[in-house]
């Protein structure tokens, strides 16, 4: 299933050949997007208390609707990993996740199905969970089943939830989070910080395309007397204009979202301190931000009352 275009990264082959012979590692997609040059960039604080006997493992703050490129920001419509030039090129409908029903459209890209996606025949629900993944999806990714709860959120266990691997061109059933394939001296951990791509050095993007976000440990507070007190400092959120989405998968939430708003998630692992028999803690959240034409509204909330305990994942 390994297209010739693997041969251009021959180190991420080597990396995962032998469990992920099935994924495209060095794919590039076929479309010089039309890019968005310019962004309405978004800033703000927001503080998160860890409880007793847990510790931070990773956070991140996501912009569904934005894909960064050394040609500038992309616009994803439907916030399925593919930009809308992309889509257009490559012949999948840039107003639905999955245009042949099951797998997500940057899923099946990858893995070289292309828009012939009905050829994944296996049985599935295509119920996407919070996180926009499903069954489907993780029996494409080969990801471990039922092992946790919430299972998708974070299948390999390494930090960065399955939906950002996708995103960031890494593998979810694989633990590679410390990985460098583009050789940009940002691993995993860091590209998905950053929204940007395992398979694009950084040192081709405009640093105003990507993420910036400070974390700082805090003394206790009142509020958090006893647990771990973190102070997030989110310096520039990209947002774009982008065509109102109406998501038709079958799910209780819905990434659909009017004229210019951006679906921004947030998501949290906490891991035990001491005991590795305890499993790790995800927290979620999805909120709409608005784009702003004029460039004047630039304010981001973000509150721990807005993050949802989303599962647990075995260490």
């Amino acid at each position: 299933m390994i297209s010739r275009k693997l041969k251009i990264f021959w180190g991420c082959a080597a990396a995962a050949v032998l469990t992920l012979a099935f994924q495209n590692c060095g794919n590039i997609k076929v479309a010089n997007p039309v890019e968005v040059m310019a962004s309405n960039a978004k800033t703000g604080i927001g503080y998160f208390c860890v409880p007793s006997g847990y510790t931070l493992e990773t956070f991140f703050i996501t912009n569904l609707n934005v894909k960064s490129s050394k040609y500038g920001l992309a616009i994803d419509t439907d916030g399925d990993g593919l930009s809308d030039a992309e889509e257009d090129s490559a012949g999948y409908d840039k107003m639905k996740r999955r245009s042949a029903d099951k797998v997500l459209d940057s899923i099946c890209e990858d893995l070289n199905y292309g828009v012939d996606c009905e050829k994944f025949t296996l049985s599935c629900d295509p119920a996407q969970s919070e996180f926009g993944i499903n069954e489907c999806d993780k029996m494409a990714l080969n990801v471990t089943m039922n092992i946790q709860t919430g299972a998708g959120i974070d299948s390999d266990k390494d930090g960065i939830p399955d939906i950002l691997e996708v995103r960031i061109n890494s593998f979810p059933n694989l633990s590679d989070s410390t990985n460098d394939l583009d050789f940009d001296l940002a691993n995993n951990i860091t590209e998905a910080e950053l929204g940007s791509s395992s398979r694009l050095s950084n040192k081709e993007i405009d640093p105003r395309n990507l993420v910036q976000i400070t974390k700082t440990k805090l003394t206790s507070s009142p509020s958090c007397p006893s647990g771990e007190y973190w102070q997030f400092t989110v310096e520039n959120l990209p947002t774009v204009p982008v065509n109102a989405f109406l998501d038709d998968q079958l799910s209780a939430f819905s990434f659909s979202h009017a004229e210019n708003e951006n679906v921004v998630q947030t998501f949290v692992k906490i891991k035990p301190v001491s005991s590795t028999s305890a499993n790790a803690k995800t927290f979620s959240s999805v909120q709409l931000v608005t784009y702003d034409r004029n460039d004047v509204d630039k304010s981001f909330i973000f509150d721990q009352a807005q993050l949802v305990p989303s599962g647990e994942v075995g260490q």
